[in-house]
């Protein structure tokens, strides 16, 4: 009996280092994937946008003029740069190179059916527009010239 608890004392032992050191780089792993990816970054903070863009429309997050409103932290570390107003959406950017294409996420209290006119005129005006509708009232939005 005493040999049966010694093997599963050291497999227990070993299933936790395993697990431990495998778990960072699958943590570091989502991340890289989330970086600039607004429908990732929407699928996986869902509620915590919710509630952002709740205290967006009761005007409870500060905003700079010129620098756009205040980013929490989530949104950040995920390559979140500027959050503005066009309209009556709320609009988060995140990093792009001049190479990209930039990626946006799009909070409409509205809707999206019709676009929004500043969304529209990005479908418009520009050569490469991808558009996914995430939500009712979420989409993400990557244009380039």
């Amino acid at each position: 009996m005493g040999r049966l608890w010694r093997i599963l004392a050291v497999t227990l032992a070993a299933a936790t280092i395993i697990g431990g050191c495998c778990g960072l780089p699958f943590y570091w792993l989502q991340h890289q994937r989330m970086r600039n990816n607004p429908a990732a970054v929407y699928r996986h903070y869902q509620p915590e946008l919710h509630r952002y863009a709740e205290r967006l429309q009761a005007g409870e997050v500060h905003s700079v003029e010129g620098r756009g409103y205040a980013i929490p932290q989530f949104l950040i570390d995920h390559g979140a740069r500027y959050v503005v107003q066009k309209g009556d959406c709320f609009v988060v950017i995140f990093e792009f190179l001049p190479t990209d294409a930039v990626p946006e996420l799009w909070f409409s209290p509205n809707g999206f059916d019709p676009l929004p006119p500043d969304l529209a005129a990005l479908k418009q005006d520009k050569e490469y527009f991808r558009w996914e509708q995430l939500s009712p009232q979420w989409g993400a939005c990557h244009w380039d010239q």
